[in-house]
Parts: C-alpha cells; structure tokens; sequence
C-alpha cells in the first residue's frame, strides 16, 4: 500500500478564483459556494490576501453587513506561498508551521491553491476515505 509522494502542482486547484478586494462578503461567499472551494485569493493584478470561508462567517458572527463589508477587511496577510514544484510533505509542514488549512502557489502570479484536503488525498487516501465517510463535508 506504497503511495508516491508528489508535487503540490499535481494536486492544487488550478487556476486559484480570484476577486479583487472591494468584493462584498457576499459576493465571495457566493463565488466560493458556485465553485465548491473554501478559499479566494484577493487581489487580480497582485496579491494582496486570501480569504477563507472561516474569514467571512466571521463577518456574519460579528454582526456584520455581509453586502457592503468588503473582503478587503477580513483578508489574511501577509498571505503564505509555496511554488508549484514543493513537495507535499514541505507543503503539509508549511501548513502546520503557520496554522493554516490554504496554501497560495505562486510562480509569477498566483496559479492555484493547496489545501489540506488535497495533501490528505495525496498522501493518505485511505484516511482521507475513512474521515469523509464519517464526517462528510457540506
């Protein structure tokens, strides 16, 4: 029951949904439910966050007026990047370094993102298969 270890470029989401940052809550929430992902990266001509779906119930929680706060308020910075070509143990690590579940992959620009659902998949099907099972995802 080997498992090939492998590249983040072979399991990221590509290419990462992007909005600019004076995108509504709103607006975000719905884009990040039309493509079933967890995260957005702010910022089209740069990058200048990421904003996770936990970041924007958040908003909700705090009373907040998702329809005209902008994401640019809840934003994670300094955003955390690994190139294409890391391997997914150093992605996975990256991830437990700094606490956080969405990886940016950037070569010039922002061409995907790598969750940990994705490093799961990738190194460990089998647990992956067994978590889903019992706690399946909405």
């Amino acid at each position: 029951m080997g498992h090939v270890l492998g590249s983040v470029r072979e399991v990221m989401s590509s290419p990462a949904e992007t909005v600019p940052p004076d995108t509504t809550v709103s607006a975000a929430s719905h884009q990040l439910i039309a493509h079933d992902i967890g995260s957005l990266v702010v910022g089209e001509e740069s990058l200048e966050g990421i904003v996770t779906k936990t970041d924007l119930l958040g908003v909700i929680a705090a009373d907040g007026d998702p329809d005209t706060t902008a994401v640019s308020t809840v934003v994670s910075r300094p955003v955390v990047t690994v190139g294409p070509d890391t391997q997914l143990t150093t992605a996975a690590g990256t991830m437990d370094d700094h606490d956080i579940k969405h990886l940016v992959v950037v070569e010039e620009a922002p061409v995907g993102i790598v969750t940990t659902t994705d490093i799961t998949h990738a190194l460990a099907p089998d647990t992956a298969a067994l978590v889903e099972e019992f706690l399946p995802t909405t």
